[in-house]
């Protein structure tokens, strides 16, 4: 069991390779999308940019790739989350991280703060049927900056109604943890777990 200090007073999760091994399958439907427009774009650098929303990762991506031809940005994020979405249905547990939410969702205060859109969120968390454990889920569809900039944890320990510092956020993305560590609060590198013997 992952451990949870003495002072912590609440518990806030991000949604994608945290609560569900769900990056795989955004990983592929990033690919087909690109593939639909004739472009390509490696998986190491989506995995720099894991936690933001599509259309900001989109054009970080046209941006920094030089993409000249016209993509319409909607229509190549409604084409995304279409292929997300389908994909999530079937998505896995991350056990270790759900075991914390099981043990302690009676106890301290929870919130999902993902980058995703509530959709494909709460479609994930149906998924891995741990939806009803979170009265609190924050998403790219609120009105609050996300990741790496701290403010969706921020929002997140306001609704909890927890002081940031007492806060734990399980996370796997570099924004993520970024955006955790400016936020002041302490961070569970949810990738440390698979250098961990079963």
């Amino acid at each position: 069991m992952i451990p949870i200090d003495e002072d912590i007073k609440g518990l806030i999760f991000d949604c994608d390779g945290t609560l569900v091994d769900s990056m795989p399958a955004h990983w592929q439907a990033w690919q087909e999308t690109f593939q639909e427009y004739d472009l390509d774009c490696p998986v190491s650098w989506l995995e720099q940019h894991a936690g933001v929303p599509i259309k900001e990762t989109l054009l970080k991506y046209l941006e920094e790739f030089s993409i000249e031809k016209y993509i319409d940005t909607d229509e190549f994020v409604a084409k995304k989350h279409a292929r997300s979405l389908e994909k999530l249905r079937f998505v896995k547990a991350v056990q270790p991280v759900v075991d914390i939410v099981l043990k302690y969702h009676s106890v301290l205060p929870m919130c999902v703060a993902s980058g995703g859109n509530r959709q494909n969120v709460l479609t994930s968390l149906e998924a891995i049927q741990i939806a009803r454990y979170f009265d609190i889920v924050i998403t790219s569809d609120d009105p609050v900056a996300g990741k790496p900039n701290p403010d969706i944890f921020l929002y997140a320990a306001y609704r909890m109604k927890v002081k940031p510092q007492y806060c734990l956020v399980f996370e796997d993305g570099e924004m993520g943890i970024t955006a955790a560590r400016e936020a002041g609060m302490k961070v569970f590198d949810v990738r440390t777990l698979t250098t961990q013997p079963e």
